[in-house]
């Protein structure tokens, strides 16, 4: 019905405008057919995907990659701090390996730029 329909539609088109009956068909197809696809209900605290082309890969991707930026992240921490302790750069005791480990954790795990933060004070008494 839906193709009939669009056919005499393209057909009438086409008389007026000179074109092939059948491009004018096939384009009135085409938008009468993304029109009717794109017509659904978004309840609220829902969401919908419109995928056009190629395949969606949804959010167990986004999540499967997270983990691996995480964990390739935590092998930085731990060689760096490794090392520093190996070359004796520094000697930081837990509290200050601590604050160290969430540092770095937050820069090379954030999806945004970092701001440097300047401490004036000591966490010590």
């Amino acid at each position: 019905m839906l193709l009939a329909s669009c056919w005499g539609f393209a057909y009438s088109i086409a008389q007026d405008l000179g074109v092939s009956p059948i491009l004018a068909s096939v384009v009135v197809f085409l938008v009468a057919g993304f029109g009717l696809a794109g017509l659904f209900i978004v309840n609220p605290n829902e969401a919908k995907v419109v995928q056009l082309f190629g395949s969606y890969i949804g959010s167990g991707a986004v999540v499967a990659a997270r983990t691996r930026i995480v964990e390739g992240a935590v092998g930085m921490v731990e060689l760096a701090l490794a090392e520093l302790s190996k070359k004796g750069v520094i000697d930081l005791d837990e509290e200050r390996k601590a604050a160290m480990v969430s540092n770095l954790m937050v820069v090379l795990c954030s999806d945004t730029h970092t701001q440097p933060v300047v401490n004036t004070g000591t966490l010590y008494q």
